[in-house]
């Protein structure tokens, strides 16, 4: 439940309190945490790393309507998606400026 370096945060907004998460990108950790909204820490997104599903220096997240957690994975160059469980759902994006190029994603937008 520590946060080492946050980036960004989100509320989730799938219905009323208390199934509301605030969802905190942790920069520094590679990773990205779920909280109550009242602080209290709900599970960890992820973990520090390259592989499908791991994150380096996660800057940005948003949450769609559906509940789906969509972060910009800045260090590898690609956006990934997890559900509220922490499950990888999609993650796309690679190196580059051409087609399905992603240099250093800031922020989604949704």
């Amino acid at each position: 439940g520590t946060v080492g370096a946050a980036a960004a945060a989100a509320a989730d907004g799938r219905g009323r309190p208390p199934d509301t998460h605030i969802v905190v990108t942790d920069q520094g950790n590679g990773r990205v945490q779920l909280f109550e909204r009242d602080g209290k820490f709900v599970r960890t997104v992820s973990r520090d790393g390259s592989e499908p599903g791991c994150l380096k220096e996660p800057t940005g997240v948003a949450v769609t309507r559906s509940g789906l957690i969509v972060v910009a994975d800045y260090q590898n160059h690609r956006v990934q998606l997890f559900d509220i469980a922490g499950n990888l759902v999609r993650a796309f994006g690679r190196r580059g400026s051409g087609g399905g190029g992603v240099f250093h994603p800031p922020r989604p937008a949704i």
